[in-house]
């Protein structure tokens, strides 16, 4: 439950070595490099004066960016067309990513493979357009009786030979008005599934017109092959013998294709890894500055990565100057990226929390403490085993087939409904079963302690509020701010007023006080003084001038509503966790109102049917508003508290399958 610590490093290669050291860097997935030029530039790039470093601190007054890849994206994208029609799975294999390679090469042999497919796909086009064309003009008993030989009348001069298919309906429309078409249209006989086979006649200086009659009936024209016509006798050999012949030509050059898939099947995994890196490194070219001689790369890593580093570096040397910086050589001018390093059970909800914000570098690690406040808020509104089994298997679904991080969440938060579930005595909504099973436990009903179950969710919000109030103080130490630290709303002396006040509230409801009245008027004065004034106090401890960030009379007035905000919170952050109690009692009241109903049914289906109805609306509808409620409480009420959120979160440049 820690920000993992972070270190800068400036790295200075020789330029012809920029693509193999950038690749192992990528291909190490620990590295999230930064914009070179801005070091440079506000000169923070950590490379010392000596005379070993002379040549590339020379060469910094000539950095320019690096070009960008033109084919890259044409290439990446006859490789996806090769692929795809081979089915092969986008398979990345790191090693062969890094290096023994060059993209020039790369590039050259998927455009040898993409220019062989493409030649025999365009072969194998013509032929199976040639083979569709016979196919069309073919149909069962078509030229049954038939004794003309076609080949002689398309070669009439003064006439226009049409073929086609007309559907029975159409037919039956030329039938009615084949007086009124200035055109020979003979059936030539064929099935009903397309319609027969007929052939028009017209000529030449009435062919526009009788085009458009064609039209209207929706006449679908067919193209015969003018080397195969003849008697229909001729036509039907020459027919069967080109299609044999068309037949055996397709079926060998896809076999060709195939085989030249198969050829280079093993070089295609390879180029799709290697473009892959070459994409990965596209996206990083723009915060890469290079020389003639020189290449300038800085990023951030995370220290335990740093021996790895060296040994991605190590082939390169001694061409390759590595510098790590520690944070406080840097100054606060560059913002450290945050990596979250979290255990097994509390590593889902951090989706949770980069949801409201990533953590600041500077900033405790809150997954931790949402995990655990928010499991109990959500266990302790919708206790009950058997409905939190059914989230815990599944979030164990979701997990597996979705989303492992939201799936987690469900499980996890299953496991603990199931918890409270069986000190509430609650089963699928049936109170008493658990405790019939195991008698003599401990077992807190919702509607027999109402008043217990309200006050017990108050106590855990005062108790949250309490961690979430140590947080603030342990992060506004951290981060240097003494005055917000221990005179703030959130700092100590905010903490000594919410304890006050509470000790205050609690000696109105016991017997006798448990601090004397005196010492709690004292603390809550002292404390809102010291509130009061935390800017002037704070700059006049720290010894800063001037103590007033804007005037004195408008600080005052800011002061003033903020404190009467502070008083306000207070009160209304420990009670709005009342609401934790209400759902509990609510939970149970909602079933109350289905065994009424299925009580009023009085049959053993209608009591089945409430059951599941009852079960899987509170499952779905009362589950969604606790998921709510429990975000709300742990967003608005404790993070307004410590969390700022607005770090920027470690992103390291990685060799990916995902394409732009």
């Amino acid at each position: 439950m820690a920000i993992e610590s972070m270190t800068l490093f400036n790295l200075v290669c020789e330029r012809e070595n920029l693509d193999p050291v950038a690749r192992g860097l990528i291909a190490q997935g620990k590295v999230a490099l930064r914009d070179a030029f801005v070091d440079i530039r506000e000169s923070t790039f950590g490379l010392s004066t000596s005379e070993d470093n002379a040549a590339p601190i020379i060469d910094m007054s000539q950095i320019h960016a690096l070009e960008k890849n033109e084919t890259l994206k044409d290439t990446r994208k006859k490789l996806g067309e090769i692929m795809a029609a081979m089915e092969m799975p986008e398979v990345i294999d790191a090693s062969q990513a890094v290096g023994g390679y060059t993209y020039e090469a790369t590039r050259r042999f998927v455009q040898k493979v993409y220019d062989e497919q493409e030649a025999l796909k365009g072969s194998l086009s013509e032929l199976e357009d040639e083979l569709r064309k016979i196919e069309a003009f073919e149909c069962e008993g078509c030229l049954e009786g038939i004794d003309i030989d076609f080949a002689r009348l398309m070669a009439l001069g003064s006439f226009t030979v049409k073929w086609g298919h007309l559907t029975p309906e159409n037919r039956q429309k030329v039938v009615r008005n084949y007086e009124n078409i200035p055109a020979l249209i003979i059936d030539l006989g064929g099935g009903q599934g397309r319609g027969g086979l007929y052939l028009v006649v017209t000529p030449k200086e009435l062919e526009e017109e009788v085009g458009h009659i064609l039209n209207s009936l929706k006449f679908k024209e067919v193209y015969p092959p003018e080397d195969l016509m003849g008697t229909p006798e001729a036509m039907g050999r020459n027919f069967e013998r080109k299609k044999s012949s068309l037949k055996e030509e397709i079926s060998r050059i896809r076999a060709a294709i195939q085989e030249n898939s198969r050829h280079h099947l093993e070089e295609l995994g390879m180029s799709f890894s290697r473009l892959q890196m070459e994409e990965s490194l596209e996206k990083a070219r723009g915060k890469i500055a290079v020389t003639e001689h020189f290449a300038y790369l800085s990023g951030w890593i995370p220290t335990s990565e740093k021996e790895a580093l060296q040994r991605v570096l190590s082939p390169f040397e001694p061409g390759v100057i590595l510098i790590f910086r520690e944070l406080g050589e840097i100054g606060e001018a560059l913002r450290v990226p945050t990596r979250l390093k979290n255990p097994k059970w509390s590593a889902p909800f951090e989706a949770l929390v980069k949801m409201y914000g990533i953590p600041s570098y500077t900033e405790l690690d809150p997954t931790g403490f949402f995990a655990v406040s928010y499991m109990i808020l959500f266990g302790a509104m919708f206790g009950d085993l058997g409905q939190g089994l059914l989230l815990f298997l599944g979030g164990l679904l979701l997990a597996r087939r979705k989303s492992p991080a939201y799936g987690g969440i469900l499980s996890r938060l299953g496991i603990v409904s199931m918890g409270f579930g069986i000190v509430y005595d609650s089963f699928f909504g049936y109170e008493e079963v658990i405790s019939r099973v195991f008698p003599g436990g401990f077992y807190l009903r919702p509607l027999e302690n109402i008043n217990t179950i309200l006050f017990a969710a108050i106590g855990l919000g005062i108790l949250l509020l309490y961690v979430a109030l140590g947080y603030s103080i342990f992060n506004k130490l951290k981060q240097g701010d003494l005055a917000g630290g221990l005179l703030g709303r959130s700092g100590v002396a905010g903490t000594l007023l919410f304890t006050a006040l509470i000790l205050y509230v609690l000696g109105l409801f016991l017997p006798a006080p448990l601090v004397a009245d005196g010492i709690l008027a004292t603390l809550i004065l002292l404390t809102v003084t010291l509130i009061f004034f935390r800017e002037p106090l704070g700059n006049l401890a720290g010894g800063h001038r001037p103590l007033y960030s804007e005037t004195p009379g408008e600080y005052y007035v800011e002061s003033g509503f903020d404190l009467f905000e502070t008083f306000l919170s207070m009160f209304s952050n420990g009670l709005s966790f009342i609401r934790v109690g209400a759902f509990a009692l609510n939970h149970v009241g909602l079933f109350i109102a289905f065994h009424t109903m299925a009580r009023i049914i009085g049959t053993l289906g209608g009591t089945i049917a409430m059951f599941i109805l009852g079960n899987l609306l509170v499952i779905f509808l009362e589950g969604l508003i606790v998921l709510i409620q429990g975000l709300r409480l742990v967003y608005y009420e404790l993070f307004s508290k410590y969390y700022e959120g607005d770090g920027i979160e470690f992103e390291p440049d990685t060799l990916t399958a995902e394409v732009d």
